[in-house]
């Protein structure tokens, strides 16, 4: 084996390796994502009917006002796994098309066996030996 091919081996091994990372990476991003959206949109919904309530609002607002607090702390946290995600799919991106291009190189073998030249076999044998190519008549019909 060739420096190149041993270049695209372990290339291609460690690219595979970051795609398995990044698929895990992605889906753990996005759920956290994902549920921090629906947290964050229920729990602005739940403390905006309980501050419309005018008994109840004015007597829990330290309350909401702590829910409201977490609640911002929990709708960063979702953009931030959000711009997580974005930012393993570029990457993941980028290591594709760098698997592509270490897949350009040619292995040692490919390049030897693309400049031997290859034998034509209707021609293997001289037609003055009593052998011709297909649909030629022989000189001489061998004993």
């Amino acid at each position: 084996m060739g420096f190149f091919s041993f270049i695209k081996r372990v290339g291609n091994k460690v690219a595979d390796g970051i795609h398995s990372a990044a698929k895990v990476g992605k889906k753990v991003l996005g759920t956290v994502h994902s549920v921090g959206n629906k947290i964050y949109s229920a729990g602005t919904t739940a403390t905006s009917v309980i501050k419309r309530i005018p008994v109840i609002g004015a007597t829990l607002s330290p309350v909401t006002g702590a829910a409201d607090a977490a609640l911002g702390m929990v709708k960063n946290v979702a953009d931030v796994a959000g711009a997580g995600n974005q930012l393993i799919t570029k990457g993941d991106n980028l290591v594709s098309k760098a698997q592509k291009i270490i897949n350009i190189i040619p292995d040692e073998q490919t390049n030897s066996s693309v400049q031997r030249a290859k034998p034509n076999p209707n021609m293997s044998m001289n037609p003055s030996m009593g052998y011709a190519p297909p649909g030629a008549t022989p000189l001489f019909r061998p004993r």
